[in-house]
């Protein structure tokens, strides 16, 4: 009879330990760039969906160290906002973008980019040039 008890008692265990795993993933959602090297970051997130939301943007290094951080923020229905990270080493870094946002569930109520942008001289001069590419977050 002990045995039954015991057993009864750690399903238990398990069924409220999945509960709360669950409430806590239903707060919100996580969404990543791929990681490109830049001389400057620019995280861009618009909130698409409904109500007012709330973000958090993390600029990464490829390591996972945190370059810079924005938020959290009210992020209202309609609105653009943006993390933005220029590296202190004008040879530029290795970086990604980390989206937390809060008060929904759906990833579609967010569109979220990168948009990284890095200069370099053209080979044999000392002429600047620009290149620009953007990821999509998921």
């Amino acid at each position: 009879m002990k045995h039954i008890g015991a057993i009864l008692v750690t399903t238990g265990l398990f069924v409220v330990a999945g509960a709360m795993g669950t409430a806590r993933a239903e707060d919100g959602i996580t969404l990543y760039t791929g990681a490109i090297e830049a001389t400057h970051f620019a995280c861009n997130a618009v909130n698409v969906g409904r109500k007012t939301l709330s973000i958090t943007i993390s600029i990464l290094g490829a390591d996972g160290s945190k370059l810079s951080v924005t938020g959290p923020t009210p992020f209202p229905s309609g609105w653009e906002i943006s993390g933005d990270f220029v590296p202190p080493d004008p040879a530029g870094a290795d970086g990604y973008c980390k989206f937390q946002v809060s008060g929904t569930r759906d990833p579609d109520d967010v569109r979220a980019i990168l948009n990284a942008a890095i200069v370099r001289n053209i080979p044999g001069t000392t002429t600047p040039a620009l290149a620009s590419r953007v990821l999509e977050a998921r």
